[in-house]
């Protein structure tokens, strides 16, 4: 699993102590159980040496506990979002921590009301027993959490693509998309053209002709026609009928020219249609020559 806001998502042992450092700033990610538990060791010696070097001093003691306070929150705050739980809960109880040592160091002189320090106390014991249980938790985000560069890298090397290809394969799909909401939107803003579209299937079967070509990218060549000829031609005779639907000019001659448009975008609508059906039994038939 890969957590983008996360590089060192799932390390353990002394790489735990380095993820905990590197994210120091870190609130977005995510820490599996494996970063969080490694990590401890690491901070109870930390607190050992310490309490070894500084003894009972109150400003020193606070001061080297502030260092550590953000990211402490901060992995605990991922190891909650890891395990389903809400992170600023863990950035409270963090916070509570701190004002938990604060409390004990400030009551060296025992000048605070004792029933305050214990009940104080038992609140943050309590506290501590639910941070133990949630960070115990296994990760609840069972799919899998990928950069946008590393989804096209693995596309890249699914499909063998060079890298010329890939961004040729690119640039056509994205102006596909284009091209296919547009085409979308113009089905939407008139009535006769939604009407098109639903009888002759042309929107859906650019849809799914755009899905298989993300699932087979070699076949570019294959559907030259679609892609650079029929929904091109398509799409333009649309943006005239729309302009001519428009106008609003109730002449013989208009209306006759605007339902001969129509009768062309159906055409047009049909022949992409029939490029899709072509795909679909081209496909049947490899199936059962395979099958």
């Amino acid at each position: 699993m890969i957590d983008p806001h996360n590089p060192d998502y799932g390390v353990s042992k002394l790489y735990a102590l380095r993820a905990y450092l590197t994210n120091a700033l870190n609130f977005d990610g995510r820490s599996t159980r494996s970063e969080y538990w490694w990590l401890l060791p690491f901070l109870w010696l930390f607190e050992i040496l310490t309490f070894l070097t500084i003894g009972n001093r109150i400003l020193p003691q606070l001061t080297v506990r502030a260092f550590l306070l953000i990211p402490t929150a901060a992995i605990t705050a991922r190891r909650y979002r890891d395990a389903g739980f809400v992170p600023g809960l863990a950035i409270a109880q963090t916070l509570f921590t701190y004002g938990t040592w604060w409390l004990m160091y400030a009551n060296a002189s025992g000048s605070i009301n004792s029933g305050l320090i214990w009940a104080w106390l038992l609140t943050w014991v309590i506290s501590q027993v639910a941070k133990l249980v949630m960070t115990l938790m296994p990760t609840q985000q069972a799919t899998a959490v990928v950069t946008q560069s590393q989804a096209i890298a693995a596309y890249r090397a699914q499909h063998h693509l060079s890298a010329d290809e890939l961004q040729l394969f690119r640039d056509t799909m994205s102006t596909l998309k284009m091209q296919i909401l547009k085409l979308g939107a113009q089905s939407r803003s008139s009535e006769t053209l939604g009407k098109i579209m639903q009888a002759t299937g042309g929107l859906h079967a650019a849809q799914e002709l755009f899905r298989e070509l993300m699932a087979h990218p070699h076949a570019l060549t294959e559907h030259a026609d679609f892609l650079y000829k029929m929904l091109p031609a398509l799409i333009e005779s649309c943006d005239q009928y729309l302009t001519a639907e428009q106008a609003e000019v109730g002449t013989a001659s208009v209306n006759a020219a605007i339902t001969e448009m129509a009768s062309g975008i159906q055409r047009q609508a049909e022949a992409i249609a029939a490029d899709y059906a072509r795909v679909v039994t081209t496909d049947a038939e490899e199936v059962t020559a395979h099958g």
